[in-house]
């Protein structure tokens, strides 16, 4: 009998492409250890 994943999926990607879709001039690109987070990069263009 296989074991069940305790995990959920990871979901972060397709969120932030969901964003970028209707948002797309709120979000912007950053490098692999930018440091900072999407609600930082939300809050930062209002």
């Amino acid at each position: 009998m296989d074991k069940m994943r305790m995990t959920s999926p990871d979901l972060i990607e397709a969120n932030i492409d969901k964003i970028a879709e209707l948002f797309p001039s709120v979000v912007t690109e950053m490098s692999s250890g930018g440091g900072g987070s999407l609600e930082e990069e939300l809050t930062s263009t209002c």
